[in-house]
């Protein structure tokens, strides 16, 4: 029987199947266990704050049917803590912009790279689908939570077009509802490197509205990391990664 309450819940659903005719919240320590079909009844949320971002494990012959909505806390704690952070979606189908609750709308608060020009640019057109697996910098000037509904993607992602040698960098993200682990990323032409950006609140210069980071950096063929970066993306976590040569995919 699923609690009545909304704490911090550890749910697994059997090979039965569970079908949720209810409201109910995995909170943001919580996660969600499947070993069998899931069916929501759109009424499922998982959380996220300062605490953490719920997840959902999946085991063998398990599915969640029907919409669910996805929070993704993005943190701040003061004027010397603006800046992009850069996040993902968890969802089957590409969400249009306009519907994911919270996302900033001014000018330049929505930002790609474009690895033809090698540059970060705006997204402001706001009927613009959000790749899957595509990492997105949100400008963040105060404590923020995204809100995604739709149907989870808990199975693999195809293949993810990226740059040439020469356009070698690329926006990635976590695009499950779970941690995802860079070791099982299948790498066509891929550097092994991967790069996640992490603000920090120490000012970027005098007068500046935007605080220094750090890239935190990982390498899965030789374990080595530096800046705590870690093999391990968090659902929905943004980072960049290098293409060696053409044709190049992940």
């Amino acid at each position: 029987e699923w609690p009545a309450s909304s704490g911090p819940l550890n749910v697994t659903v059997g090979t039965g199947g569970v079908t949720l005719g209810v409201e109910r919240t995995i909170s943001s320590t919580g996660k969600l266990t499947l070993n069998g079909v899931f069916a929501t009844g759109d009424n499922l949320t998982l959380a996220s704050d300062t605490n953490g971002t719920a997840v959902v494990i999946g085991g063998t012959n398990s599915d969640i049917t029907g919409n669910v909505t996805v929070q993704r806390y993005l943190p701040w704690s003061g004027a010397n803590h603006n800046g992009y952070r850069f996040v993902g979606h968890p969802l089957r189908s590409n969400p249009v912009l306009d519907m994911v609750i919270n996302l900033p709308s001014t000018s330049n608060t929505v930002i790609g790279y474009n690895n033809a020009s090698n540059s970060y640019t705006a997204v402001s057109d706001r009927t613009t689908t959000w790749p899957q697996a595509t990492g997105y910098g949100i400008w963040t000037n105060a404590a923020q939570t995204l809100v995604f509904n739709g149907e989870l993607q808990l199975s693999d992602v195809s293949a993810v077009p990226m740059g040439t040698a020469s356009n070698r960098w690329n926006y990635a993200a976590n695009p499950f509802p779970s941690v995802m682990d860079w070791h099982g990323v299948t790498k066509t032409n891929i550097e092994r490197t991967l790069y996640r950006w992490d603000k920090n609140t120490d000012t970027l210069s005098a007068g500046s509205s935007q605080a220094k980071g750090k890239w935190g950096t990982y390498n899965d063929s030789t374990g080595v990391s530096a800046n705590e970066g870690s093999r391990y993306m968090a659902p929905m976590q943004g980072f960049m990664v290098q293409a060696s040569s053409g044709a190049s995919s992940a």
